[in-house]
């Protein structure tokens, strides 16, 4: 097997084969999440104790001001 291995893995032929031999695995996975289709607890307001918004909407207003406190520089340009 000498370099071209890593080429030989993203041919089309060899991804065509893993996709082949993960079809059953990705069947299952994909029945299973369609038996909770929706989680509406998530999506009401006020449903849980101390967030006035839906669970969701809270929780992307908290990634948005991490990740913009994360790029938040000191330094001035």
């Amino acid at each position: 097997m000498g370099s071209n291995n890593g080429v030989d893995k993203l041919s089309l032929d060899s991804i065509r084969k893993t996709l082949i031999e993960l079809e059953d695995t990705i069947v299952f996975s994909v029945i299973e999440r369609a038996k909770f289709p929706l989680n509406s607890r998530a999506h009401k307001n006020g449903t849980f104790p101390g967030i006035c918004s839906s669970l969701m909407e809270h929780l992307v207003r908290g990634t948005e001001v991490v990740q913009s406190q994360a790029r938040a520089d000191p330094r001035p340009p």
